[in-house]
């Protein structure tokens, strides 16, 4: 059996945002010659883990080379694995894992994996695949996206003829071409810990910095607590459902946002929101903007009239020829001619002004382009520009809407 060990170049690990002690977690990857533990070999096992001194990480490979040093190679990897409590792979929980658990079963060895803490990274970063813009989560692919180059031009399934070959007769060059391959793999996922940043850019960590309103959208702008390796730039739709706009078309349809529809005449329905007759507003997107450690979030607005339904309908009186609900305190001196008892669909003050979308009722008051409508809106004012930190909340409801 071979065993290599080597220092891995330094890297951040992250531990704070991914939940891990790095001094008891140590990174796995395994080499096969299958997808079947009863059918196949496990020919090697890769693991990184931090030196004695908590300073610098260390990579420790072992490869067996016939089929015969299996049994070995599973005993190296559980007196290895003894002292720590995490361990840190790319898609174990449904490769890695449980094929060294069905070999360890095969081979009558008792399993420590179930004692130890998991954390798959694949599982972990999948969410940010629409965020990042990517048509697939491999290794190979989010290591490409942060820019990085691999010198192992392999996949694990074209090393498998290359084991055999090794396993007939020995060949250093070989050993090399093998090795290569799983140390990549494990250098690889060390550099994978950086997008736990996009995680956490849209779980919240951040300040709103400022926030200023130009070409008809708010722009605000957010100061990161941990840096992103790339910078993204992805818009998703305001209304769910619409039809989606990519972000550089956002550009060219502001202007339509800033027409507002006509708010219909349902003066004879006494019902100035009925659902038969709603107002349509246009599409329009979210886009959010990176710069390593700072990120702009921009809000298309809506300026023209929206309307504020009033809680309790009971206490107020809608007037036809005004298109709105007054308080009954009011609708005392109004002609009762002019006036009905509102109801739930009609009891609304109209407003024209500036407005921006939000994803769920967050900022009061709430105004909506008919009754039951989905399309939420709050009024934008200079307010906001003076306490940006008031959009906090807000800001985090729609980053969500990301993943």
């Amino acid at each position: 059996m071979i065993k290599i060990e080597k220092q891995l170049p330094g890297f951040t690990d992250y531990g704070r945002l991914l939940g891990y002690t790095p001094k008891t977690s140590l990174f796995l990857d395994i080499e096969t010659t299958g997808l079947s533990p009863a059918s196949t070999t496990l020919y090697m096992i890769g693991m990184a883990a931090m030196d004695d001194n908590g300073q610098t990480w260390r990579l420790t490979q072992w490869m067996a080379e016939n089929k015969q040093e299996e049994p070995l190679l599973l005993s190296e990897f559980l007196r290895f694995l003894e002292p720590y409590d995490t361990l840190i792979h790319f898609n174990g929980i449904t490769f890695d894992l449980f094929y060294l658990e069905e070999k360890l079963k095969q081979f009558q060895m008792a399993s420590p994996l179930s004692e130890k803490k998991s954390l798959d990274l694949y599982r972990i970063f999948r969410p940010l695949k629409s965020l990042l813009g990517l048509n697939h989560m491999d290794q190979r692919t989010l290591q490409s996206f942060l820019g990085q180059k691999r010198s192992d031009p392999y996949n694990g399934k074209s090393l498998i003829s290359v084991w055999h070959q090794y396993a007939a007769g020995p060949d250093p060059a070989l050993a090399d071409m093998l090795l290569l391959h799983n140390q990549e793999d494990l250098c690889g996922m060390t550099s994978l810990l950086g997008l736990s940043t996009y995680q956490a850019l849209l779980d919240g960590m951040f300040s709103v910095k400022s926030c200023k309103f130009q070409d008809n959208s708010a722009v605000i702008t957010l100061s990161l607590k941990y840096p992103l390796p790339q910078n993204i730039q992805t818009g998703r739709p305001v209304i769910p459902g619409r039809r989606n706009i990519s972000a550089k078309d956002c550009t060219s349809r502001r202007s339509e946002t800033s027409s507002a529809a006509a708010v219909p005449d349902l003066f004879s329905q006494h019902d100035s929101a009925a659902d038969s007759s709603k107002q349509r507003l246009p599409s329009a997107q979210y886009v959010l903007m990176t710069n390593f450690t700072s990120a702009a979030l921009e809000i298309p607005a809506f300026e023209g009239e929206l309307l504020y339904f009033f809680p309790d309908y009971r206490d107020y009186y809608y007037l036809p020829l005004e298109r709105q609900a007054v308080h009954r305190s009011v609708a005392a001196f109004v002609d009762r001619k002019h006036r009905v008892p509102a109801k739930r669909s009609n009891c609304f003050t109209r407003k024209t002004s500036t407005f921006l979308p939000q994803p769920d009722r967050l900022v009061t008051p709430l105004f909506v382009p008919y009754y039951r409508s989905r399309d939420l809106y709050f009024e934008y004012t200079k307010n906001y520009e003076l306490h940006p930190e008031l959009l906090g909340d807000y800001v985090k409801a729609v980053l969500k809407l990301f993943t």
